[in-house]
């Protein structure tokens, strides 16, 4: 993905969410259903996080993919369907 932006393009999008405000008080408000999943190896983004997200989210159910890192959905794709199947 990084390469179809190019170098320069990808470090403006990387920029652009690092330096973008922090709207976790925004995630309480949150009333819909909300799906969190997270892969457990994922070393960019600390699957503590995605635990935080949800636990802030009233109304969201947390699943965390084993065996997945940041790219879930293409690491373990049916695994990444699966989890978020929560019809049940």
């Amino acid at each position: 993905m990084a390469a179809t932006v190019g170098p320069h393009g990808f470090l403006r999008q990387q920029s652009a969410t690092m330096d973008r405000r922090d709207s976790r008080d925004l995630l309480p408000g949150i009333t819909c259903p909300t799906f969190v999943i997270h892969g457990a190896e994922d070393r960019l983004i600390h699957p503590d996080a995605g635990r935080e997200t949800a636990a802030a989210v009233p109304t969201s159910t947390l699943s965390i993919v084993e065996q997945a890192g940041p790219f879930l959905f293409l690491e373990r794709p049916d695994a990444a369907i699966a989890a978020a199947d929560v019809r049940g």
